[in-house]
């Protein structure tokens, strides 16, 4: 009984290892180099989506609320208070 499971898990790992999984091994596994590399650019894919998908997230519960979304309404008078404030130190 222990012969038959023996084969069936040998029959199962020549199953599962299918041509992806060598390529990605071959391509990013076999060499630590690599799986340096792989870490790091796996790190810093994970910070953006993370970074980009709670900016989305703290835009939508605050809509209205930020000063992008209100910055219209408190338009800024420019134009003569402004020439008035720098012409001062010209006399």
């Amino acid at each position: 009984m222990i012969s038959k499971m023996r084969h069936i898990w040998t029959i199962l790992d020549r199953l599962s290892m299918s041509s992806f999984t060598k390529t990605i091994y071959n391509l990013i596994f076999q060499r630590s180099a690599t799986i340096f590399l792989a870490t790091v650019v796996g790190v810093f894919a994970y910070e953006r989506v993370i970074n980009k998908t709670a900016e989305y997230i703290y835009e939508r519960r605050n809509q209205g609320k930020l000063w992008k979304h209100v910055q219209p309404q408190f338009k800024l008078q420019t134009g003569d208070e402004e020439e008035e404030g720098s012409g001062s130190s010209e006399e």
